[in-house]
This record gives C-alpha cells, sequence and structure tokens, in this order.
C-alpha cells in the first residue's frame, strides 16, 4: 500500500489558515462527553470498547466492523450505533475522535481519512506495513493539528517512569544493554502439528490468521516486539546505527510472517538493545533488564527491582502500581484517559506520532532482514 504524501503547497496553505484563525480545534466545555466511534470490534476493538465505557469524558457514539455478530456484540456493551463501512462514521458531525483497531493494512487509511475530516485518533500498534507508510501517517497528524495516541501498554505505569528517572539521574551510570522479551501467539493450521494434521484450530488463532499474510500484517512477533520496543528506545534521545534481526515460522513458508524474532539495535557509544519474543506455549516473557556501568535494573509486570554493581542485595523501589493488570486492560484504559484528556488541552500524548514512527522505522528496518531469510 502506498499512501499519498502531503504536498507542500497543502501544508504551506493550511499553515496560513490556522495562523488566521480559520481552522481551531473544537472546544469542550467542562461537563461535555466527547463523541467517540471504535472502527473495528474485534479482540482489541473490544478491549478498547470496555476501557472505554469505564471513563466518564467519552461517549461511544458509533461501532463499526465488517463482522454483524462482532457489531452486535460491541453495541451491546457500548450502546453506540452499527457500521459495516467505516467511512460513513468519519463523516458524523457528532463524532469528535476515531479508535481505529481495524486490521493493519487498513488502519493507515482509516486514520489519514479520519483525520482529514479533522477526528482524533486513537490508533493500535503497529502504525503501517512500510516506514514510508508510516511517514506519511505521522506527517498528516502534524499538517492536521491532530491528537494522536499509540495504544502501546507498556511503559507508562510508576515503576517504569521511577526507571527512567533514576537512569536520567545517572543512577546507573553509562548504559551498557537492555534487554526484554515478549510472547506472541504461534498462528498455526491444522496441518502443522508434527505433521500429523491433528492440531485443533483454537477461534483466537482463526481470528488471528490474516496476520500471517505480509499484505495484510506485519505479523503477530513484530507487534509484540513494537510494543516493547517502543519505551526501550525513549532510553535514548538518539537512534541507533545498526538493527539487526533473525526470525522464523512455526509452520514454515516463505510468504508468511515470522512468529518469532530476534531484534538488536546498536548504537554508536556501544550501548545495546536486545529483544526476542516467543509463543504463548512457552514460559513466562523475562523481565525487562538495564545494565549499568554502576547498577542494574530490573522490569516487570509493574514492579522495579535495583542492583547495585557491588552487592547482591536487592532494593525494591516501586510496587506494582494500581492500574497495570494482567491484559493490560487497564493500562488501555489509562491511555484513552491520556488521549481524551489531550483532546481537550491539544497537547502531545504519551505514545505521540513521533515516538510511534521512530518505533517503526526501526522495527521495520530489522523486519526486512527477517523476510529475506525466509525463502
Amino acid at each position: 500500500m502506498s499512501l499519498e504524501p502531503v504536498s507542500r503547497r497543502a501544508f504551506l496553505k493550511y499553515s496560513v489558515l490556522l495562523s488566521s484563525g480559520f481552522i481551531h480545534a473544537k472546544r469542550y466545555s467542562q461537563n461535555e462527553r466527547i463523541g467517540v466511534a471504535v472502527i473495528g470490534c474485534g479482540n482489541r476493538g473490544m478491549e478498547l470498547i470496555r476501557a472505554l465505557s469505564r471513563l466518564r469524558d467519552a461517549r461511544i457514539e458509533a461501532v463499526c466492523d465488517l463482522s454483524e455478530e462482532r457489531c452486535q456484540q460491541a453495541r451491546n456493551l457500548s450502546g453506540g450505533i452499527t457500521y459495516s463501512d467505516w467511512k460513513p462514521v468519519i463523516e458524523k458531525k457528532s463524532i469528535d475522535a476515531v479508535v481505529i483497531a481495524a486490521p493493519d493494512a487498513l488502519r493507515p487509511t482509516i486514520a489519514i481519512a479520519a483525520l482529514r475530516e479533522g477526528k482524533d485518533v486513537f490508533y493500535v500498534p503497529p502504525m503501517a506495513l512500510t516506514p514510508d507508510d508510516a511517514r506519511v501517517l505521522r506527517d498528516e497528524v502534524i499538517h492536521h493539528q491532530r491528537v494522536f495516541q499509540m495504544g502501546i501498554p507498556f511503559g507508562i505505569d510508576p515503576a517504569w517512569q521511577e526507571a527512567c528517572r533514576l537512569i536520567a539521574q545517572d543512577l546507573a551510570g553509562k548504559l551498557i544493554w537492555a534487554q526484554s522479551g515478549a510472547r506472541s501467539p504461534v498462528i498455526i493450521t491444522s496441518s502443522a502439528h508434527n505433521g500429523k494434521g491433528n492440531r485443533k484450530v483454537t477461534s483466537q488463532q482463526g481470528e488471528l490468521a490474516w496476520r500471517r499474510n505480509p499484505q495484510f500484517s506485519l505479523g503477530a512477533a513484530a507487534t509484540e516486539l513494537y510494543m516493547d520496543l517502543a519505551p526501550l528506545l525513549e532510553l535514548r534521545p538518539d537512534n541507533p546505527v545498526r538493527v539487526c534481526a533473525a526470525g522464523g515460522c512455526f509452520e514454515h513458508t516463505a510468504k508468511e510472517n515470522p512468529d518469532s524474532m530476534v531484534l538488536t539495535c546498536q548504537y554508536a557509544d556501544g550501548f545495546t538493545l536486545a529483544l526476542t519474543t516467543a509463543s504463548y506455549q512457552q514460559p513466562c516473557p523475562t523481565p525487562t533488564t538495564i545494565r549499568g556501568e554502576h547498577a542494574v535494573l530490573e522490569y516487570f509486570r509493574g514492579h522495579l527491582t535495583v542492583r547495585d554493581g557491588v552487592s547482591s542485595k536487592k532494593k525494591d523501589l516501586v510496587t506494582p502500581s494500581a492500574y497495570v493488570v494482567e491484559g493490560n486492560i487497564s493500562a488501555m484504559t489509562f491511555l484513552l484517559s491520556d488521549w481524551l484528556r489531550n483532546i481537550r488541552s491539544r497537547e502531545k500524548c504519551v505514545w505521540n506520532e513521533e515516538k510511534a514512527f521512530k518505533t517503526q522505522e526501526v522495527l521495520c528496518r530489522g523486519l526486512a532482514q527477517v523476510r529475506k531469510t525466509l525463502v
């Protein structure tokens, strides 16, 4: 998919209108609720609907999905009007903002159309299938002065923020390396179990099967890596000078996305990031570990532990946060609340378009290498 970039002429024209006062953001009264539509009512879409339902600052005006069954489930949960086509949804004047949880290949097109209709956007990862399409989406957000939030449920809780503060205060000294591990669903077919064809495909695996196709998705492993990679990239202001990756498929075919990956990012001063994915059938993911010259920080499920370079004694600095729970539903509530608050204030979100694009660019550099090996 190739998206049309914002032209210089269009950008300058918009800038003149904005500075003249002809274009401005909607102002909300204190008790006015923001009208929201949810496009895509699969697993992630329903998770976001449940999270939105907890927030008093929003009202769900519409839900959209090709599946009539999923639309009905979303309507029962949210009370929103159902649509099978997203185009009428973004044209509705009563809708101020759009949550986009459609398949990967469709999200940029829907988001850009919504931005051009003056809607603010909440977006599930990853950003696009290519860095070029991600760049166009980022530029459209900037061009239309919209509020954009990427739904990355990691790196937002107090324990991680405390880790970032300690690093900024040079507690760990010069950073040497950091590593993290995620789990991704292995998407298999009925012929993929020990070559005997007796593995039953679950409903969840059936719903996720489209992620195998590079024309529709970056793949489950890349999506999980995206969410782990974003907060780690925030440890450094610069970009990695080298990105390396390897990966493979449970059921190997050259046309499928990898369902396991290893990604490393090397920086000019020698600092290295290492990220891995494993299937859900494997043990729990490893903690995020950040090693510096003077201390080691370990973060796992909202809990931070610091070890110094001399003693093996551990010091627990932060207890698990109240809103980070299994499944990240409460984390999504936090992200949606941050997005709605910034729609009112017109400020940048926690995971804004610039951070989303930086993560996408690094991830795609690694994924391109993996796909070359799947022959």
